[in-house]
């Protein structure tokens, strides 16, 4: 890697965008859909004065190119002509063309402005800045943010006031996948409704879902986590709290990972559990979904018989939660599974490399075992979650 700047930028920049993406749908889908109007998009979070330099305009009719020109406040700074469309971004915008102003390196604030069918359409603003100035401030709030979703008894009590919760994922049990319907919920004619195949498992930590629920999964933690320490990694000793929350995931995606049965579990909990019936109002298994509380209130759940609605046995498994295989003990596993568990313990290697050499080699054999367990052939439909 060559200067601070790039260091900050090859891992930081990356956690910053999760989350812009995100926004930007949420704006973009809360109320009524506006009329379609051109649209110029740009990195909202900036640029670095040597980093490549993109924009997009999103264009309601076909066109063969596309002028655009770059201000400061002070005016015009460049001018450039875009013929590359990068294709449809659906039936609204059926030309989208990429805007390339990379050899613009000043810092400083600027707009991006195009002329289509008559009218001028403005980018919003953005800046050119060092990397330490566009990312040092999203990076210490997305490790906040982290902090705050933490579960089991590891929390951080000073972040949203915190307290232990699903104390009873350190002693899972595993199950086999259910039946589910189109809806997303499970079938109510499985009779037991979930199957028990394994356990118990201690699977407590990691961060929990921010979806609606508090159920854990895999998939996301494992390219958050590995997001966090290749910003440790390339910007050592920067951030304060970011190493503290990487290694509090990458130790509970260890827990996720068997390599003595060769079994990589993939997600703690349910969502949605099975429809409500006649019988069942609340449907004869509830998921997080079917709840509002504090994620620490699930421990206290009665789901024994004495217990009433909207607990009671069909709550059962929203207290003690059930754990899911990607595959059987000793079956090949989804190569994206593989390959994120892979990266995650290769990278606690390279973090631990210097001073813990023990624990590097251990990280590095447990990196080599998940990514030999790839299925590369007759792969089918990846699965992420149930």
């Amino acid at each position: 890697m060559g200067n601070f700047n790039e260091q900050v930028a090859t891992g930081a920049a990356v956690v910053a965008l999760l989350f812009l993406g995100l926004a930007a749908y949420n704006s973009a889908s809360a109320g009524s859909r506006p009329a379609v109007q051109p649209q110029v998009r740009v990195n909202q979070v900036g640029y670095t004065p040597d980093s490549p330099k993109v924009a997009f305009a999103m264009l309601t009719k076909p066109a063969a190119s596309v002028a655009f020109t770059v201000s400061s406040r002070s005016g015009p700074v460049y001018r450039g002509r875009s013929r590359t469309n990068v294709g449809p971004w659906n039936s609204r915008y059926p030309a989208v063309f990429k805007l390339d102003f990379t050899s613009l390196a000043r810092t400083g604030q600027y707009h991006i402005a195009i002329r289509t069918a008559g009218a001028t359409v403005v980018s919003p603003p953005f800046r050119i800045a060092s990397a330490r100035s566009l990312y040092h401030p999203l990076v210490r709030n997305a490790v906040q943010w982290f902090t705050s979703e933490r579960d089991g008894p590891d929390v951080v009590r000073s972040v949203m006031h915190r307290r232990p919760a699903n104390l009873t994922d350190e002693h899972a049990y595993v199950y086999a996948t259910p039946k589910f319907l189109t809806s997303g919920r499970y079938s109510d004619d499985l009779v037991p409704p979930l199957r028990r195949i394994g356990g118990p498992v201690d699977v407590a930590g990691s961060w929990f879902d921010a979806g609606g629920g508090y159920e854990r999964f895999a998939y996301t933690a494992s390219y958050a986590d590995a997001l966090m320490m290749i910003a440790d990694r390339d910007a050592p000793g920067v951030y304060p709290t970011l190493a503290s929350e990487a290694r509090f995931g990458l130790s509970s995606l260890e827990k996720m990972w068997d390599p003595v049965h060769k079994v990589l579990y993939i997600q703690v909990g349910i969502g949605n559990g099975s429809r409500p019936t006649k019988k069942y109002p609340a449907g004869l298994v509830q998921g997080d979904y079917n709840f509002w509380f504090l994620p620490q209130a699930e421990d206290r759940m009665n789901v024994t018989p004495s217990g009433h609605l909207p607990y009671g046995p069909t709550a059962y498994y929203v207290k003690y939660r059930p754990v899911f295989e990607a595959a059987p003990p000793g079956q090949r596993i989804d190569p994206d599974f593989a390959g994120r568990f892979a990266a995650d313990f290769a990278l606690g290697a390279q973090l631990d490399a210097a001073h813990q050499h023990v624990a590097a080699q251990r990280l590095l054999a447990l990196a080599r075992g998940v990514y030999a367990m790839a299925k590369t052939s007759n792969v089918g439909q990846i699965i992420t979650t149930y």
